[in-house]
């Protein structure tokens, strides 16, 4: 199946940085209940859906892309790209785990130009061949972040040319479990805006009682509200270029 890269929409250029909120997975009831909170921020984020592409996924994918917000995929079964590949081939990832999400995404007149890998696992073969289908694929930072100060991982930090270059996004996790705190993400926030970059931060659900993978509506808003102080735009991938 050729892959045809839908027109993106440009966004307006930023002069105080701009941040990628990116949520795996298939948490639809989060992610629609936190519609109205990006809204009130003017922000949008990228949501990656993960297993079947069923009548849920679906409406829940086309409510957020009404909403001005991204969308991607993140495979069938959760599997990871380079192992995959060394053990059953290319074809057969592709065949087996995204291939039918892109298929049935598209029949949807859906626009899916985004993917994020399983378990943030890629190399540069398996970034050659989700770059056939994908316009931009969300990473983690090399050598991880977890129990690091965001605010020095100088990896984090990109220029927009760089971004729209390399088209790799290597994102932060944000949850407890990734030992982030809400003053590394202000902090991490600050220096987006003082250097005029863009920085990726994954997480996965959203509620007021989150497990250790995802955050709280709190931290959303805290987020969102301190980038709008900063000037820093929350956009997603759609609005890269």
């Amino acid at each position: 199946m050729a892959a045809i890269l839908t027109t993106q929409t440009a966004c307006s250029p930023f002069q105080n940085g701009a941040i990628c909120l990116t949520f795996d997975d298939r948490n639809f009831n989060d992610w629609n209940n936190a519609i109205p909170l990006f809204e009130k921020y003017n922000a949008h984020a990228t949501f990656f859906v993960c297993g079947v592409m069923d009548d849920k996924a679906v409406a829940t994918m086309k409510r957020l892309q009404e909403n001005g917000h991204s969308i991607g995929l993140h495979t069938i079964h959760h599997a990871n790209a380079p192992e995959s590949f060394m053990e059953t081939g290319e074809d057969n990832y592709m065949k087996t785990q995204v291939i039918p999400q892109l298929f049935i995404a598209r029949q949807a007149g859906l626009r899916v130009n985004h993917f994020a890998y399983p378990n943030n696992r890629r190399n540069e073969d398996t970034d050659r061949a989700m770059h056939q289908y994908f316009r931009y694929l969300r990473a983690g930072v090399p050598g991880g972040t977890k129990g690091k100060d965001l605010r020095k991982v100088d990896a984090m930090y990109c220029s927009l040319d760089d971004v729209r270059k390399n088209r790799v996004m290597g994102g932060a996790g944000i949850g407890s479990y990734y030992e982030t705190d809400p003053e590394q993400l202000k902090g991490a926030i600050l220096r987006a805006a003082q250097e005029n970059k863009v920085i990726t931060f994954f997480s996965h659900g959203i509620s007021d009682n989150p497990n250790q993978i995802s955050i709280s509506i709190e931290w959303l808003e805290l987020i969102l509200k301190t980038a709008q102080e900063h000037g820093v735009k929350v956009i997603g991938f759609d609005e890269l270029d």
